[in-house]
């Protein structure tokens, strides 16, 4: 078979996180024992609901402010929350953008609406007159769908979707978990892991030159 649809995470992947940068700016808050938030194996309940949409921003950050000290703003519980956001490399939308003219890119991503907010301002800040929809063929997030990973129906709803063939596609995440999720469902898989070489950059560029080669 030839490889025809990638499936990419955005966090870890296309967009730089910090998993600690919100448990040190909590801190500062006096807010402590907030890292089951960011656990995958076992995530906050409140969170959880959250990146599934099955509860609303203002109740998230109701549920933040609650286990905040006495006159923390909500200013400093959103900057907190969305320290996790490091940065958006311009050069790996460019990157996309290559693989566009042999690939159908995709993307899925377990995130809430605080941090696509936060993902798109820093989109914009590069390419203002775009989006990630004009790169990807499907843009699919959980608090959107009401499906996170590593749940097989996560990847299912892409697949169903889109008609598309397990043997065909690539699905690429920093997250071992999630890996282990999409292997089970058949797809093929890549794992990010910087610190042995496999980065966003060495990924795709092996994808490239596998359709030059052609």
């Amino acid at each position: 078979m030839v490889l025809k649809n990638i499936i990419f995470d955005l966090g870890g992947v296309i967009l730089d996180i910090d998993y600690s940068a919100p448990i040190r700016e909590f801190a500062k808050l006096n807010m402590h024992n907030l890292e089951s938030i960011y656990s995958i194996a076992q995530p906050d309940p409140m969170y959880s609901l959250y990146e599934t949409g099955k509860i609303s921003t203002e109740e998230f950050m109701n549920y933040l402010q609650s286990r905040s000290p006495e006159g923390t703003s909500p200013t400093d519980i959103l900057h907190a929350w969305n320290s996790i956001l490091i940065g958006l490399p311009p050069h790996r939308i460019e990157i996309l953008k290559q693989l566009k003219q042999h690939y159908r890119l995709f993307l899925l991503s377990n995130i809430n609406e605080l941090h696509i907010d936060g993902f798109e301002a820093m989109y914009c800040q590069h390419f203002p007159e775009s989006s990630l929809h004009d790169v990807m063929d499907g843009v699919y997030y959980s608090c959107r769908i009401g499906k996170r990973k590593p749940e097989a129906a996560s990847f299912l709803h892409i697949i169903n979707e889109h008609g598309l063939d397990l043997n065909e596609t690539l699905f690429i995440d920093d997250s071992a978990d999630n890996v282990a999720g999409a292997l089970q469902v058949g797809l093929l898989t890549r794992r990010v892991i910087p610190e042995q070489g496999e980065t966003f950059e060495h990924i795709t560029s092996e994808l490239l030159k596998l359709k030059s080669q052609l």
